[in-house]
Protein backbone atom coordinates (compact mmCIF):
# COMPACT_ATOMS: atom_id res chain seq x y z
CA UNK A 1 0.00 0.00 0.00
CA UNK A 2 1.23 3.54 -0.76
CA UNK A 3 0.50 6.96 0.74
CA UNK A 4 -1.97 8.85 -1.42
CA UNK A 5 -0.23 12.18 -0.65
CA UNK A 6 3.52 11.53 -0.86
CA UNK A 7 3.63 8.07 -2.44
CA UNK A 8 5.84 6.41 0.18
CA UNK A 9 5.50 2.69 0.83
CA UNK A 10 3.34 1.83 3.87
CA UNK A 11 2.59 -1.38 5.69
CA UNK A 12 -0.94 -2.75 5.35
CA UNK A 13 -1.86 -1.96 8.97
CA UNK A 14 -0.61 1.70 8.91
CA UNK A 15 -3.02 4.40 10.03
CA UNK A 16 -0.70 7.33 9.29
CA UNK A 17 2.09 7.84 6.77
CA UNK A 18 5.52 7.55 8.43
CA UNK A 19 6.99 10.16 6.04
CA UNK A 20 4.35 12.93 5.79
CA UNK A 21 2.01 12.03 8.68
CA UNK A 22 -1.15 12.05 6.54
CA UNK A 23 -3.97 9.74 7.62
CA UNK A 24 -4.16 6.62 5.52
CA UNK A 25 -7.49 5.71 3.97
CA UNK A 26 -7.99 2.01 3.85
CA UNK A 27 -8.87 0.84 0.36
CA UNK A 28 -12.39 -0.40 -0.13
CA UNK A 29 -12.61 -4.15 -0.08
CA UNK A 30 -12.79 -5.66 -3.51
CA UNK A 31 -16.28 -6.92 -4.19
CA UNK A 32 -16.07 -10.25 -5.93
CA UNK A 33 -19.10 -11.34 -7.85
CA UNK A 34 -19.11 -15.01 -8.70
CA UNK A 35 -19.71 -15.74 -12.36
CA UNK A 36 -23.33 -16.31 -13.26
CA UNK A 37 -24.41 -19.86 -13.84
CA UNK A 38 -25.09 -20.67 -17.46
CA UNK A 39 -28.73 -20.30 -18.41
CA UNK A 40 -30.38 -23.34 -19.94
CA UNK A 41 -32.39 -23.24 -23.15
CA UNK A 42 -35.57 -24.08 -21.20
CA UNK A 43 -34.91 -21.22 -18.79
CA UNK A 44 -34.39 -18.78 -21.68
CA UNK A 45 -37.57 -19.96 -23.36
CA UNK A 46 -39.61 -19.64 -20.15
CA UNK A 47 -38.29 -16.11 -19.56
CA UNK A 48 -38.96 -15.14 -23.19
CA UNK A 49 -42.49 -16.54 -22.99
CA UNK A 50 -43.24 -14.54 -19.83
CA UNK A 51 -41.79 -11.42 -21.45
CA UNK A 52 -44.00 -11.83 -24.54
CA UNK A 53 -47.15 -12.14 -22.44
CA UNK A 54 -46.19 -9.13 -20.33
CA UNK A 55 -45.55 -6.95 -23.41
CA UNK A 56 -48.89 -7.98 -24.92
CA UNK A 57 -50.60 -7.26 -21.61
CA UNK A 58 -48.99 -3.83 -21.30
CA UNK A 59 -49.90 -2.99 -24.91
CA UNK A 60 -53.57 -3.83 -24.34
CA UNK A 61 -53.55 -2.14 -20.93
CA UNK A 62 -52.96 1.27 -22.48
CA UNK A 63 -55.69 0.95 -25.11
CA UNK A 64 -58.88 2.52 -23.84
CA UNK A 65 -61.69 0.06 -24.52
CA UNK A 66 -59.43 -3.02 -24.59
CA UNK A 67 -57.69 -2.35 -21.28
CA UNK A 68 -59.55 -5.25 -19.65
CA UNK A 69 -57.58 -7.53 -22.01
CA UNK A 70 -54.42 -5.94 -20.62
CA UNK A 71 -55.47 -7.09 -17.15
CA UNK A 72 -56.00 -10.62 -18.42
CA UNK A 73 -52.73 -10.87 -20.38
CA UNK A 74 -50.74 -9.22 -17.59
CA UNK A 75 -52.22 -11.73 -15.14
CA UNK A 76 -51.09 -14.57 -17.40
CA UNK A 77 -47.60 -13.02 -17.51
CA UNK A 78 -47.53 -12.65 -13.72
CA UNK A 79 -48.43 -16.33 -13.36
CA UNK A 80 -45.65 -17.31 -15.79
CA UNK A 81 -43.15 -15.17 -13.85
CA UNK A 82 -44.27 -16.83 -10.61
CA UNK A 83 -43.77 -20.30 -12.11
CA UNK A 84 -40.35 -19.21 -13.43
CA UNK A 85 -39.38 -17.91 -9.99
CA UNK A 86 -40.46 -21.13 -8.29
CA UNK A 87 -38.65 -23.25 -10.84
CA UNK A 88 -35.39 -21.33 -11.33
CA UNK A 89 -35.08 -19.05 -8.30
CA UNK A 90 -33.85 -15.51 -8.78
CA UNK A 91 -35.36 -13.37 -11.53
CA UNK A 92 -32.76 -11.96 -13.91
CA UNK A 93 -32.75 -10.57 -17.42
CA UNK A 94 -35.91 -11.23 -19.38
CA UNK A 95 -37.72 -12.73 -16.40
CA UNK A 96 -37.09 -9.62 -14.31
CA UNK A 97 -38.23 -7.39 -17.17
CA UNK A 98 -41.35 -9.55 -17.57
CA UNK A 99 -42.11 -9.17 -13.87
CA UNK A 100 -41.84 -5.37 -13.99
CA UNK A 101 -43.76 -4.97 -17.26
CA UNK A 102 -46.55 -7.34 -16.17
CA UNK A 103 -47.05 -5.40 -12.92
CA UNK A 104 -47.13 -2.09 -14.79
CA UNK A 105 -49.55 -3.51 -17.38
CA UNK A 106 -51.81 -4.89 -14.68
CA UNK A 107 -51.94 -1.56 -12.81
CA UNK A 108 -52.47 0.48 -15.99
CA UNK A 109 -55.15 -1.94 -17.13
CA UNK A 110 -57.05 -1.61 -13.88
CA UNK A 111 -56.85 2.19 -13.91
CA UNK A 112 -57.88 2.57 -17.54
CA UNK A 113 -60.67 0.01 -17.23
CA UNK A 114 -62.03 1.96 -14.26
CA UNK A 115 -61.86 5.20 -16.26
CA UNK A 116 -63.71 3.57 -19.17
CA UNK A 117 -66.41 2.24 -16.84
CA UNK A 118 -66.90 5.69 -15.31
CA UNK A 119 -67.09 7.19 -18.80
CA UNK A 120 -69.63 4.55 -19.87
CA UNK A 121 -71.75 5.28 -16.81
CA UNK A 122 -71.55 8.98 -17.66
CA UNK A 123 -72.74 8.25 -21.20
CA UNK A 124 -75.63 6.14 -20.00
CA UNK A 125 -76.91 8.66 -17.46
CA UNK A 126 -75.87 12.03 -18.84
CA UNK A 127 -76.37 11.64 -22.57
CA UNK A 128 -80.20 11.45 -22.57
CA UNK A 129 -80.29 14.79 -20.74
CA UNK A 130 -77.74 16.20 -23.16
CA UNK A 131 -79.80 15.10 -26.16
CA UNK A 132 -82.96 16.58 -24.61
CA UNK A 133 -81.21 19.95 -24.22
CA UNK A 134 -79.92 19.80 -27.80
CA UNK A 135 -83.43 18.98 -29.05
CA UNK A 136 -84.90 21.97 -27.16
CA UNK A 137 -82.22 24.25 -28.61
CA UNK A 138 -82.93 22.95 -32.11
CA UNK A 139 -86.67 23.56 -31.67
CA UNK A 140 -85.99 27.11 -30.46
CA UNK A 141 -83.74 27.76 -33.45
CA UNK A 142 -86.31 26.41 -35.94
CA UNK A 143 -88.97 28.74 -34.52
CA UNK A 144 -86.92 31.88 -35.12
CA UNK A 145 -88.40 34.13 -37.80
CA UNK A 146 -85.74 34.43 -40.52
Amino acid sequence: MFCQYCGSHLSDDSRFCSLCGAPVRQPAPYAYAPPAAPVSQEQQQAAGDALKWSIIGAAFAVTAWLSFLGIIFSSIAKKKVKVYSEQYGVLTGKARAASIISKAGFICGIILTAVCIVYLIFLIFAMPEYFRILNEMFEDITQLPY
